[in-house]
């Protein structure tokens, strides 16, 4: 919300992110928050291709691009390919002609592994961490190795001077603990520990800031992906997340513009929503913050708060075994 609202007193002229013109991939680009990530990119005159498993939905993608162009000479690109198999991967990013801008991570979901961990199975946890991390491990690992060589052959010139971007998704999730999510908040919190690593890391390449980091944490969001999870969920889960009724989210179109609001603004951290800003300065820890003052303002204030919090859910956990009986 903040970071949606601080974009739009920023002027134009100094957008951190302008990738018009530019070249950006977008790892889950077919369904969800990555299909509305594309959309909102090809809006802004970028180069987009969309990568994911499921070709329908990337002929679907593919189509609803076309009609969101801005110019004719945007170049709009689709590719199936299985985001875990890393020989996969590497082969495609090397092979990839044009210079590649920014890389969006936002393939993922848990509507398959949701439920309480003694109750799914060990397929499951392997399942949730392929799809959560491991799609975005694999072609951060390969765009990262390209962008390490072009950085080393450049010099200091050409697109040396134009900073490049990985977008990483965790979720809320990775920052609070919810029943029912014992496969899926491990796999968010190891995005969230990536992105801490290579912000690190992307400061030994020269020039400075050459390669920029970010993580985005959204909350629930109205997908087709959350409605499978729904079926699945168990009601104490439904009830701690406030997803009950369906409710308590955004639409993958809202989350898709606070990121890029964002990222306009050069955020390092993306929380979607209040509730997430606060949890994440619960636990900011080493991770450097974007507003100073106002995080530690958020930190203090969720300090004094979520113990609170903290034990009326473990009552209610306990509660709901005591019915449970």
């Amino acid at each position: 919300m903040f970071s949606a609202v601080a974009a739009r007193l920023v002027p134009r002229s100094n957008n951190l992110f302008d990738m018009q013109g530019k070249y950006v991939l977008v790892a889950g680009g077919s369904k969800g928050l990555g299909r509305e990530i594309c959309l909102a990119l090809v809006e802004r005159g970028a180069h987009v291709t969309a990568i994911a498993r499921s070709y329908d939905a990337l002929e679907r993608i593919a189509r609803d691009m076309e009609a969101a162009k801005v110019h004719e000479q945007q170049v709009l690109g689709i590719q199936s390919l299985d985001l875990t198999n890393s020989e996969e991967v590497s082969k495609f990013v090397n092979g990839f002609e044009k210079h590649i801008s920014a890389l969006f991570c936002t393939a993922g979901g848990t509507d398959e592994e949701v439920g309480y961990f003694a109750d799914i199975s060990a397929t499951s946890i392997q399942s949730c961490m392929e799809k959560n991390y491991l799609t975005s491990a694999y072609i951060t690992h390969a765009v990262m190795k390209v962008w390490k060589t072009d950085l080393e052959l450049e010099g200091g010139r050409s697109h040396a001077q134009e900073p490049r971007h990985i977008v990483f998704t965790a979720s809320t999730a990775a920052l609070v603990a919810v029943p029912g999510y014992a496969a899926y908040s491990p796999s968010k919190a190891a995005i969230r520990a990536l992105a801490d690593t290579l912000r690190q890391e992307s400061l030994m390449y020269s020039p400075s800031g050459s390669i920029r980091i970010h993580c985005s944490f959204p909350g629930t969001i109205y997908t087709d992906n959350f409605y499978r999870e729904q079926t699945r969920k168990p009601d104490l889960c439904k009830e701690l997340e406030g997803t009950m009724n369906d409710e308590g989210g955004l639409t993958a179109r809202d989350v898709a513009q606070r990121i890029l609001a964002g990222l306009d603004t050069g955020c390092y951290f993306i929380p979607t929503d209040l509730q997430t800003r606060l949890l994440l300065n619960n636990m900011r820890g080493p991770s450097p913050r974007d507003s100073p003052l106002l995080d530690w303002c958020m930190g203090l204030i969720i300090s004094l708060v979520w113990p609170l919090i903290g034990t009326y859910w473990d009552w209610k956990v306990a509660r709901h075994h005591q019915r449970s009986q």
